[in-house]
């Protein structure tokens, strides 16, 4: 469960100030609110950024070392690995840092 609703009453807003800011019809934001309608992507965004917290935070997720990252950030993240596997294999070193996509979360060993 997401956790606009917390969001919204600790921060003193009612369904339709957060439906107006999104643009989008009250019962719709309501939806989303009660769990009826999965948010897009555009949408987690626009909501991070008007409560001033995580994509994660929004959708209830408890771990705070989970970050955002742009998909062209994790392009490079992926193409930095791939280089350091090859330096690796070329000069039979291992590297202690290992990064994993999980299902667009990152995580660094």
């Amino acid at each position: 469960m997401n956790r606009l609703k917390e969001l919204r009453t600790t921060n003193n807003f009612k369904q339709a100030d957060i439906a107006q800011y999104l643009k989008i019809p009250t019962p719709t934001y309501c939806r989303y609110e009660n769990g009826k309608y999965e948010m897009d992507y555009e949408t987690l965004l626009s909501l991070s950024k008007f409560f001033k917290v995580s994509i994660n935070t929004i959708l209830g997720e408890k771990s705070e070392d989970l970050i955002l990252i742009r998909k062209d950030e994790l392009e490079e993240l992926i193409k930095a690995k791939n280089t350091i596997s090859e330096i690796e294999k070329r000069y039979k070193v291992k590297n202690h840092v290992e990064i994993k996509d999980n299902h667009g979360k990152i995580e660094f060993n």
